[in-house]
Formats: C-alpha cells, sequence, structure tokens
C-alpha cells in the first residue's frame, strides 16, 4: 500500500483560520441537510446487490449445465463374444474389455484402435475397426498365421481355433491362417454370403439364398459331420467350433449337427434370436430374453465334460450369449455380463468366469 504525504498547515496562517472557524460551524448543518437522501426514494445499492445476486444464480446454473452436457459418459457394453478361454465385450467407445486366459495374447487389444465388432477364437481376437479393417491380436507362441488379416473392406470377422474367417462387403470371403494344421478349412468357397464362423477343423456361412453351406473337415482333423450341413433349411445366423455346428433358422427354431456325445446336438425347442456353439455344448437367447444351454453331457456319461457351462442363470433380459471350452456368458440388457462354468477339474481358469457388472 503507498503512504499519503502528511498534510500540513502553511506558515503565517493561524489567523486566518480563527477568523474562518465561525463561518464553517454555520454551514456545517446546512451541508449535511443537501447531503441527506430522500427516504422514500428507493436505495440503489440493495437493488444493485439484487440484481447481481439474480445474475449469479443464473450463471452458476449456467455453468451447471454445461458441466453435465460435458461430463464424460461412460461406456456401455453392446456386444460380446466368448472365446476358447476368454472373454470380450465391445463398448460403446469403440474400446474392448478382455479377460480370461490371456498366455497369447489374445486378451490385450492393441491400443488406439476403436472397434465396430470382436470375436474371440482360441488363441486369437479378431475384430472390425470402424473403417471395415480387419485387425487380429493374440497369437503370441501359436501363430500359425491365424492373425495375418487380409487388407480390405469386411462386414464381419470369425475367429477359430487355427484360422479365421471373413465376409467382405460385396458378400465373398476369404479365410487364414490353417499353417499346419490345414484340413481344409480355409479354402473358402465362391458367391455371396451373409454370415461367417470359423470352427476348429472346418468352416460355416450363410449363404445369400438361406442355405448352410460348410467346408473343411479333412483327413488331418477330427470329422464327427460337423461339415454336414442340412438341406431344405434356411438360416440367419450360424456358429461353429471344434466338431459342432448350430444354426438359426428363418422362422427361430435350432439346428445343429456333428459330433452328438454329449447331447450338444440336440437344441430345445422354441424361438430364438441368436446362437453360440461351444466345445460341447452350445447356447442361446430366446426372443423373449430368455438364456438356453444344452450339451455338456449332464453327467450321463463317465468322463462327461460338464464343468457348469450349461448352467445358465433362470431369467430373462439376455442379449447375447457366448459358449467357449468350459464356461459361458450372457449379456445383459442392463450392460451386466454374467459367466458360469469354470467347474472342478478345470486346468485353464484363467478368471473367464468373472463376470462384469453393470456400468
Amino acid at each position: 500500500m503507498r503512504r499519503l504525504p502528511r498534510l500540513r498547515s502553511p506558515p503565517g496562517n493561524s489567523a486566518t483560520l480563527q477568523s474562518v472557524l465561525p463561518l464553517l460551524g454555520l454551514l456545517l448543518p446546512l451541508l449535511a441537510c443537501a447531503a441527506a437522501p430522500d427516504s422514500a426514494a428507493p436505495a440503489a445499492s440493495d437493488t444493485a446487490t439484487t440484481d447481481t445476486s439474480a445474475d449469479s444464480a443464473d450463471s452458476a446454473d449456467s455453468a451447471a449445465d454445461s458441466d453435465t452436457d460435458t461430463a464424460p459418459q461412460t461406456p456401455v457394453p453392446i456386444s460380446l463374444s466368448v472365446g476358447s478361454t476368454h472373454n470380450c465385450v465391445l463398448l460403446s467407445d469403440g474400446s474392448l474389455d478382455c479377460w480370461g486366459y490371456a498366455h497369447a495374447g489374445q486378451a490385450v487389444p492393441p491400443e488406439g484402435v476403436r472397434f465396430s465388432s470382436v470375436d474371440g477364437g482360441l488363441w486369437h481376437t479378431c475384430g472390425l475397426d470402424g473403417d471395415g479393417a480387419i485387425a487380429c491380436f493374440g497369437c503370441e507362441g501359436n501363430d500359425v498365421g491365424q492373425c495375418e488379416s487380409p487388407a480390405g473392406l469386411w462386414q464381419a470377422v470369425s475367429a477359430g481355433v487355427y484360422h479365421s474367417c471373413a465376409l467382405a462387403v460385396d458378400g465373398t470371403l476369404a479365410c487364414w491362417g490353417c499353417e499346419g494344421h490345414d484340413a481344409g478349412q480355409c479354402d473358402a468357397p465362391e458367391g455371396t454370403y451373409t454370415a461367417v464362423s470359423a470352427g476348429e477343423s472346418h468352416s460355416c456361412a450363410v449363404r445369400d439364398d438361406g442355405a448352410a453351406v460348410c467346408w473343411g473337415c479333412g483327413a488331418s482333423m477330427p470329422s464327427n459331420g460337423q461339415c454336414d450341413a442340412p438341406t431344405g433349411e434356411t438360416f440367419v445366423e450360424i456358429a461353429a467350433n471344434s466338431q459342432l455346428t448350430c444354426g438359426v433358422t428363418t422362422d427361430g427354431s435350432l439346428d445343429c449337427w456333428g459330433r452328438a456325445t454329449f447331447g450338444e446336438t440336440s437344441p430345445p425347442a422354441g424361438v430364438y434370436s441368436s446362437v453360440a456353439a461351444g466345445m460341447v455344448h452350445g447356447c442361446a437367447v430366446g426372443g423373449a430374453g430368455g438364456l438356453a444351454c444344452w450339451g455338456c453331457g449332464n453327467g450321463e456319461l463317465a468322463g462327461d465334460p460338464d464343468l457348469g457351462q450349461c448352467n445358465a442363470p433362470e431369467s430373462l433380459g439376455w442379449t447375447m450369449a457366448g459358449a467357449g471350452t468350459g464356461h459361458s456368458c450372457g449379456l445383459a440388457s442392463d450392460g451386466s455380463v454374467t459367466c458360469w462354468g469354470c467347474g472342478v477339474g478345470w486346468d485353464f481358469d484363467g478368471g473367464q468366469c468373472e463376470g462384469r457388472a453393470a456400468p
């Protein structure tokens, strides 16, 4: 703070001051009356204070609205894929959340990629980015070419055991991998298709006329009829795994073919919207949001591979289901993920049976 100079009376003026003091005594009362405010007039300072308060409140409301509009939104799961021993969910911001057995990197998505779809296999995971290009990851220590995806624009991709397949935007197919495990499952047929799924020794697709077409099942790999697609039926969705193939027909019913040892080719009756094929079981979501799983042996045979992966929750509100080797998962309408299986005797528990709470 700056110091002000002290005022001093000029020398020789004391008499002058004494002469004016009586006059000041008369003028001060008159000056006080002239300066007094009119009691009926509004107090300007009160009005200004009130207006300032209102303006402050409006500013605070505007700031609150701005904060609400710009607050980051929590990404929510919109899609689920269950691999052999791991899971991935696609979030609304295009990122992936994967968990489970990750020894080959199959549960470690690449940074900076925004996905539009995802599908988990055994040693690897593949997805489409926002531009329609394929991005695969994993394959560490188990690389047979299944992560070496082709260039181009695609509308769907499927990750199998030793290979991957994709559906191009023009409806044609491409498969890759199979090095050292070639049973013909990479020899994609010509034509145009609407869906594709990669299994272990085989691949299947839905042709544009609705017919199911499967290929592979060569002599070098086990075959139990998983390539013997039914004739006379039309499909809207198809799912292939080790020695099992299942599909949703145009009337919503399920049909499965392949190995039948553990009941995996005997799906329940009803109307379903999607299906998933696991190692020894299948799972499907019904039109009312119910979820059903079948196969697993259910204790009927010695050495049954029943790890609880067929014990689906008895509730509604499911939107997707996935089937792995020893576990299954479902995505609920609230964004939560529930998984089951991984029972006693399961040696590959990497946390894939742990679900995810609703965001």
